[in-house]
């Protein structure tokens, strides 16, 4: 049986415990493939290299703004 299709979901918050929370909670669906990170430019070379179906993001961090991301 084929693998079920997975969607890839980019988190990112400045704020270790917050992320670590959404990421926990978002793990627990079998369709998802989460990532994490506390880096704005990381996720942007996620997004520049994998089909990222959503990315979440705080709005107010100390390198880039969530909107700018």
């Amino acid at each position: 049986m084929a693998e079920p299709l997975k969607y890839l979901v980019v988190c990112v918050d400045d704020d270790e415990a917050i992320l670590a929370a959404v990421g926990r909670s978002l793990r627990r669906e079998p369709t998802l493939e989460i990532r994490t990170t506390l880096d704005p430019h990381e996720a942007l070379r996620w997004v520049g290299a994998d089909q990222v179906a959503v990315l979440v993001s705080d709005y107010d961090m100390p390198e880039m703004t969530g909107a700018r991301l």
